[in-house]
Formats: structure tokens, sequence, C-alpha cells
């Protein structure tokens, strides 16, 4: 089943705000792996982001959340 979910990322160097849709394991467990899964790929904190766009290739652009009317999360 599919569990939408839109990653929103406000911070980083050269993208200050940047918003993430993938339309599986958007819930909470899952989230949590694929931040995990970032975290383990970066080598410094301002990597995160580009960690996170490698680790996901799934994760389609999104230029506000509120257009993924169907996400059931938003992290």
């Amino acid at each position: 089943m599919a569990t939408r979910a839109v990653y929103s990322f406000t911070g980083f160097p050269g993208a200050p705000v940047r918003h993430l849709y993938l339309h599986h394991d958007g819930y909470p467990t899952g989230a949590a792996w694929r931040f995990a899964t970032a975290l383990r790929e970066q080598q410094e904190l301002a990597a995160f982001l580009a960690a996170f766009l490698r680790t996901q290739p799934g994760a389609e652009p999104s230029a506000a959340p509120e257009l993924a009317a169907d996400a059931d999360y938003r992290y």
C-alpha cells in the first residue's frame, strides 16, 4: 500500500527551501529509515540534503508541499 509523504528541507546552502514527494513508505518508521540512510551517506551536515537526494532516487521535486494533496505525512 502506498503511504505518500512530502519531505521539506530548509536552511541548506544553495537550496533555501526544497520539497520532495515520495509515493511510498511515508509512514513515520519509513521516514526514519530514509533519514537514517541519508545520515549514513553524508560526509558533513551541509551534505545531508544531497545525501537524501542521492539515496532516494524515486523522490520527485515539488514547488510546495500543498501540491501533493494526497500525501499522508509531511516532514
